[in-house]
């Protein structure tokens, strides 16, 4: 609890200190500045987290159509080779 109090104590002074330095409102733009950047990049995780989400869906999709023509091919194959055998 003192620490907290102790780390928001150089926190304001550095606020005026920045403030007398180079004019009042700036520490605020900072702050804020550093709130714009923060939220900008949680947005850019997030759309690359949809976009990998994304491209996975999409892989598994082409894995089952990929499923599906290996299948037929296998049985299409095997109905083949059980016509000739029949045959002969």
């Amino acid at each position: 609890m003192i620490d907290a109090r102790l780390a928001q104590e150089k926190l304001q002074e550095v606020a005026q200190m920045v403030d007398m330095r180079f004019g009042p409102g700036t520490w605020k733009g900072i702050v804020a500045e550093r709130a714009r950047r923060i939220q900008e990049h949680k947005e850019e995780m997030a759309r690359i987290k949809k976009q990998k989400l994304k491209e996975q869906a999409e892989f598994w999709e082409q894995m089952k159509m990929m499923l599906i023509i290996v299948l037929a091919l296998l049985l299409g194959g095997g109905a083949m080779v059980y016509v000739l055998y029949m045959a002969a």
